[in-house]
């Protein structure tokens, strides 16, 4: 299922039900395989942001609106909600903080943010 979403969360379309069918799983099953790493939405959403945040690391200068459509959103307004809702910044502020070089505090697990999925 992991290596399924990692595969296809570019994909602005992807949904529960498509994971799902992919993992060969009723929508229900893929919700109880996902309870210790959260829902399937949550997780296609964090590796979104997590790609979104490589992106704007890798190239400060790029659109947002690019960073946001090679990550999967659909919108950008989408984007910058699950962008704060996940980093507690948004997009332009999490940029303007690298160019500080502001580094990610450590998350929960020792390690930052952007090496988990």
């Amino acid at each position: 299922m992991l290596a399924f979403i990692r595969k296809n969360f570019t994909n602005p379309d992807l949904t529960v039900d498509e994971i799902a069918h992919a993992c060969l799983l009723s929508r229900r099953t893929l919700y109880r395989v996902c309870e210790g790493f959260g829902e399937p939405g949550a997780l296609v959403r964090r590796t979104r942001i997590a790609h979104a945040r490589r992106l704007i690391r890798a190239d400060p200068t790029r659109s947002l609106a690019s960073v946001a459509a090679a990550s999967g959103f659909s919108t950008d307004r989408h984007f910058y909600r699950a962008f704060r809702e996940e980093t507690g910044l948004t997009p332009g502020q999490f940029r303007d903080q690298l160019g500080r070089g502001w580094r990610e505090p450590l998350g929960h697990n020792g390690f930052r943010s952007h090496t988990q999925p």
